[in-house]
């Protein structure tokens, strides 16, 4: 089976010079104390790494897939409401494994999915003003069960859904995706929806292995057990505590020892091949909580944007998802061949002039002395993408470990949904507003 691989050597000072790249000794030093973090990881499976289990989790995963195939052909659209920063991971999964002209072309029974992580107004009203709810599927998604960017919206729906179908007849057109208690869990009980799990022991941070993802991953026709079966290769891969050939531990340790060579590093991710630019999204915000106190700047790029990055920027360093096989071999027709633009490309296909793209690129980071990592999928598959994903969960893992961040399972309300409870009058925040109130007046200053 095709394994997704990582090529470091343009890390190196060898190849981008002593300046920006890493020295051996670098590298093995930090890949060590990767190895050792990744030790703990293991061990803390069973308390907050339970993403490490989820590809186990068999008869969940057929319970998923029976949930799917009984409402096939049902639904115009698959709605999935809710905050949990593993919704990234549906859109990451539904795209990279469709068409990307899914929506226009439509292969037969299957809906299309929509991600509403947001309550701005006009998002979910365009919605509304769009769709017909009573043609939907809404998947309701929040680990803690109390999120309002899940719940409102919820309502919303809700309330069109029983207008148009009535008390009972609405109830197929919701599941719950939750933790085991919470106003979510209590509403699905209360309403007989259906439910599904999402591990007590799994942050939501690494949650796109588990129901959350799943579940809209499966109603909009992805392998889901291809995927899980891949996730489930790489948890063997990367079991091995040999930090030369362990792939987390060598992409942790990359990271590790690149944001640590400079002040304010900033480590940009990008896709080259379509289907893997929501993945380099996903990717990109997974890595940016890991850095801990020396926290990197990383952010997702698209691949033709690169180019004007290298310039002016000292401390800069790229990941790049590259594919080696398209599904397509698309040949490009001769024509003009007297002309250099068109000539040089007689008898050539596409596939070529994007590997040629793609090597260039590497080409131009090397010149610039540039540190950069090329993560290469053999070919998108649903095992290849199921690899990456759970290579990329445990390698951040490792970066919380080594960083001392606190586990994505035990975070803290921000401070900013605190101030927002507050405001809205949410029981258990008066100090919050109590402050707010004390506060000197705000005078807006407008020009």
């Amino acid at each position: 089976m095709d394994q997704v691989r990582i090529d470091f050597a343009d890390v190196l000072a060898s190849s981008v010079g002593a300046e920006r790249g890493l020295a051996e000794p670098e590298l093995q030093s930090a890949a060590q104390a990767a190895r050792a973090a990744l030790e703990d990881v293991q061990a803390r499976r069973d308390r907050d790494q339970g993403f490490l289990d989820l590809p186990r989790r068999v008869e969940e995963h057929a319970q998923i897939q029976d949930y799917a195939a009984s409402v096939q052909g049902r639904f115009r659209a698959v709605v999935v409401l809710g905050s949990n920063t593993g919704l990234q991971g549906v859109r990451a999964l539904q795209t990279a494994l469709n068409s990307p002209y899914q929506d226009l072309a439509l292969r037969a029974g299957l809906p299309q999915l929509f991600v509403l992580d947001d309550v701005d107004p006009d998002v979910v009203g365009e919605f509304l003003d769009v769709f017909d709810a009573s043609e939907c599927l809404f998947d309701v998604v929040s680990k803690a069960g109390d999120t309002p960017a899940a719940l409102a919206p919820f309502l919303i729906v809700r309330e069109k859904l029983v207008e148009r179908l009535g008390a009972e007849g609405h109830k197929d057109h919701v599941v719950i995706t939750t933790g085991m208690s919470g106003a979510l869990r209590e509403i699905a009980r209360r309403e007989s929806y259906v439910a599904f799990d999402v591990p007590e022991a799994c942050g939501e941070r690494k949650s796109s292995l588990s129901s959350v993802g799943l579940v809209p991953a499966a109603l909009a026709g992805v392998d889901v057990m291809g995927i899980v079966a891949g996730a489930a290769a790489m948890n063997e891969v990367c079991a091995s505590l040999d930090a030369a050939t362990n792939p987390a531990v060598v992409f942790a340790a990359v990271h590790r020892a690149l944001s640590a060579k400079r002040d304010d590093p900033i480590a940009v991710t990008s896709a080259f091949g379509h289907r893997l630019r929501d993945l380099a999204d996903w990717s990109a915000q997974l890595f940016a909580a890991a850095h801990g106190p020396r926290r990197a700047l990383v952010a997702a790029v698209r691949h033709d944007e690169i180019a004007r990055r290298l310039e002016g920027l000292e401390n800069v360093w790229f990941t790049t998802l590259a594919v080696e096989r398209a599904d397509h071999k698309v040949e490009i027709p001769s024509a003009w061949n007297d002309l250099e633009a068109t000539g040089f490309l007689a008898q050539k296909t596409l596939n070529e002039l994007f590997a040629a793209e793609r090597d260039g690129l590497r080409d131009a980071f090397v010149e610039a002395q540039r540190p950069n990592l090329t993560v290469t999928f053999p070919s998108v598959t649903a095992h290849t993408i199921g690899q990456f994903v759970q290579l990329a969960q445990i390698a951040v893992a490792v970066l919380e470990q080594l960083g001392g961040v606190r586990a994505d399972g035990d975070m803290r309300l921000d401070a900013a949904s605190s101030a927002a409870f507050a405001r809205l009058g949410r029981p258990g925040h008066e100090d919050r507003r109590r402050a707010i109130d004390l506060r000197a007046p705000r005078t807006p200053r407008i020009v």
